[in-house]
């Protein structure tokens, strides 16, 4: 809203918008201020880190790079820093949780054919599986293949157990 007081000067809250449809920044002076079009621009960057996933990393790095363009001014108006923050963390923690998982899974994958001396690398793949965290869980893609590969090896130890040492056929369980 603005207005002109007796002396010709521009008086009232100013809002300028960046383009049709953008939220609007106040600016708490009633000149013009070409500066805030930066903050704004960048407060709006940070606004849509909403949901980071392994697909936030461009999104993110142009919302630092914008923040990190501005002048120490500029960056003190920027209400929303502390997104941008936790956005970086959690992006970093997909990072780290996808590593650990893809571990996991190709310890899994490693386990190929089974037979009775797999019974190693099935128990330390699912030893590995178990320590990981729910969220590290979720992205190991082949734990059907482990769960078959014990299935087959306790298959296998029976039928030893009841004196029959040959196995129905080798199984294999789709990774190698």
């Amino acid at each position: 809203v603005l207005g002109v007081d007796e002396g010709g000067e521009v008086a009232g809250e100013v809002e300028l918008r960046m383009h049709v449809g953008e939220p609007a920044l106040p600016v708490e002076t009633p000149r013009f201020n070409p500066l805030w079009y930066a903050v704004a621009a960048v407060v709006e960057k940070i606004n849509a880190l909403n949901t980071i996933d392994l697909d936030s990393k461009a999104t993110i790095e142009a919302a630092r790079a914008a923040y990190n363009a501005l002048a120490n001014e500029q960056r003190a108006q920027i209400t929303n820093i502390d997104k941008l923050d936790a956005a970086e963390v959690a992006y970093e923690e997909l990072l780290t949780n996808q590593t650990v998982a893809k571990a996991v899974a190709d310890k899994i994958a490693a386990i190929g054919t089974v037979t009775k001396e797999s019974k190693t690398a099935i128990e330390e793949a699912r030893a590995a599986y178990n320590a990981l965290t729910d969220s590290q869980k979720l992205m190991v893609e082949n734990l059907q293949t482990l769960e078959k590969a014990e299935a087959e090896l306790k298959k296998l130890n029976e039928k030893s157990e009841g004196g029959d040492t040959k196995p129905d056929s080798d199984v294999k369980t789709g990774d190698k």
